[in-house]
């Protein structure tokens, strides 16, 4: 999905100290206004070890979202919807009595709610090898396999986000 670009400001550029190998690297820094709001992107280059990071930073959206958005999976189509998930945002599956908290890498991301299951089932079985009860960890990602493929999946997803830049939406930008 592609986040069409119309205007570009900003443009910064710095030499700094490559974190990997230590000798000068390029900091470019410039806005872009978007259907999002003004996403901020960062790059970092360096022609001696090939170090390279990319981050897109949503600094100023064109509107806010609610604090907390609630949504009910009751059919495939619902797994359709879009979704503009903030770095700042963290996940629940009441049902399931788990969470996810962003990390200190979390990205902002376009995703379908599909996607933030499917996030999730491949968080927890990262994690089920190492839980103190990894049977009923693998329970809870068979499970949510599962609801993917049903009908009627009856799933209750809630998204908390302080900074209010999350979204829901049914149809692509």
């Amino acid at each position: 999905m592609s986040l069409e670009t119309s205007e570009e400001k900003d443009l910064d550029e710095e030499i700094i100290s490559c974190p990997v190998c230590g000798r000068d690297a390029v900091r470019r820094e410039r806005s872009v206004e978007t259907w999002l709001g003004v996403i901020k992107i960062i790059s970092i280059t360096c022609q001696h070890c090939g170090y390279r990071h990319v981050d897109e930073i949503l600094v100023e959206p064109r509107e806010y979202g609610p604090e907390e958005i609630i949504i009910h999976v009751r059919s495939q189509k619902d797994f359709r919807k879009y979704l503009f998930k903030s770095r700042s945002a963290f996940i629940e599956l009441p049902q399931f009595g788990i969470e996810i908290f962003p990390g200190p890498d979390a990205r902002d991301e376009i995703t379908t709610v599909e996607g933030v299951i499917e996030r999730f089932i491949f968080r927890l079985e990262t994690l089920c090898r190492d839980t103190e009860d990894p049977l009923r960890c693998q329970e809870i990602v068979d499970k949510l396999k599962k609801k993917i493929d049903e009908e009627d999946p009856d799933l209750l997803i809630i998204i908390r986000d302080p900074t209010r830049f999350s979204r829901l939406t049914s149809s692509p930008p």
